[in-house]
């Protein structure tokens, strides 16, 4: 997380720098400054016994219970661990560290946080009353602000609309899929999401969204959202590599898809077709959240399919994958060569992945996201195929 917030802040003082913005320098008393810091440095020297005296002095059973994320969950009979009731309190610690050593006064979460922050703010004056000289702190007091979670015009979380969560790290999602998820932005929310979310000056704004007003199928404003965050999440040059990719996928040929260069491309054991709907293999490639959502994406015929090329160079075309329910694919008439599925939802989303021999997927250490009993599944195949061969 600590290398992510350098990246995202070098990423962001270059686009400001491009774009004639004042960025000042990060340790000369700059409105800019910034520094990470890892609580482990105050919380390694804190004993038990001067965290009972100090914190555990302040932390009020009555408060501490009537919190929601507490009340909810006794509510509904659930238990709940002592590190996590007690939480609030070393977050609360946190800034009062952060607050006596750097001057940190303002705490900044989402509205979640709010019961955090408050007991955060109790425990700085209750420090500064009981266990300090007031008089360094007379001037200052902590003060926290909160926000809503960022949520779509349909209501749902930002971020989490797909199904599976979208990460800023490359490793969990891919470039390539944060532009296409970003690409599938609502034409309601494009517009508050670019100021929110981006350092597009206003101007550019009025004018991304005029153009996408008067040619709304060329996504102008989504195309420029995402273009933004990709470059804030990886930089220059994977933004730029991304933007050419997803052209590209308009116009994937067979050598393109079957090379080994492609970095989009994502992988599944051979076995794991047998054994698993074709709902399920939407899940791992990670198209749907559910299983039935997969079942009825293809049932209402929203999933296509790129069918055999003539030649490696010709440019793929897809067609409707037939919308009769099965239980498993039919590798045959899906796989292009034999190992390799590109599937397409609705006019974007498109997966390509290439299956593997189970030994060579072993060899090279991948996992198959959204799932681990899957050798499971396959061993228990086998068995049973092998008691109908028994006489």
């Amino acid at each position: 997380m600590e290398s992510q917030l350098h990246n995202l802040w070098g990423h962001m003082e270059e686009m400001m720098q491009e774009r004639g913005q004042v960025v000042d320098h990060p340790t000369a008393g700059s409105t800019h400054k910034r520094r990470v810091d890892a609580n482990n440095r105050w919380l390694s020297k804190l004993t038990i016994t001067d965290y009972l005296a100090t914190v555990g002095q302040c932390g009020k059973m009555g408060a501490m219970l009537s919190r929601d994320t507490v009340r909810n969950r006794l509510e509904k009979g659930e238990s709940m661990s002592l590190a996590e009731f007690n939480y609030p309190m070393i977050q609360a610690y946190d800034w009062w560290y952060m607050f006596q050593e750097t001057g940190v006064e303002l705490q900044i979460g989402g509205s979640d946080q709010y019961g955090n922050i408050v007991a955060g703010m109790d425990l700085i004056d209750h420090m500064v009353k009981n266990h300090y000289n007031a008089a360094p702190y007379t001037q200052r007091k902590p003060f926290g602000i909160t926000t809503p979670l960022l949520t779509s015009s349909a209501g749902e979380k930002f971020g989490k609309s797909a199904g599976n969560a979208v990460w800023l790290d490359a490793t969990l999602t891919k470039p390539f899929d944060l532009y296409g998820y970003l690409l599938r932005t609502a034409d309601a929310d494009v517009e508050r999401f670019l100021r929110l979310l981006t350092l597009v000056p206003e101007e550019q704004i009025r004018s991304a969204i005029v153009e996408h007003q008067t040619a709304p199928t060329k996504r102008k404003a989504q195309h420029l959202l995402a273009l933004e965050i990709c470059r804030l999440a990886h930089g220059k040059d994977w933004a730029a590599r991304t933007v050419a990719e997803h052209e590209k996928s308009r116009r994937l040929t067979l050598s393109e898809v079957t090379s080994t260069n492609l970095e989009r491309k994502s992988y599944l054991p051979r076995s794991l077709f047998v054994v698993s709907s074709i709902g399920q293999i939407l899940v791992y490639a990670g198209m749907v959240e559910s299983a039935s959502k997969g079942n009825t994406l293809r049932q209402s015929g929203g999933l296509y399919r790129a069918k055999p090329a003539a030649k490696a160079s010709d440019e793929l075309e897809f067609e409707q994958v037939p919308k009769s329910p099965t239980s498993s694919l039919d590798l045959n008439g899906l796989l292009l060569q034999g190992t390799h599925l590109i599937l397409r939802s609705g006019k974007w989303k498109t997966s390509i992945l290439e299956v593997l021999d189970d030994e060579e997927f072993d060899r090279k250490g991948l996992e198959v996201v959204g799932t681990d009993d899957w050798r499971q599944r396959v061993l228990e195949l086998k068995q049973r195929q092998q008691v109908k061969k028994t006489p």
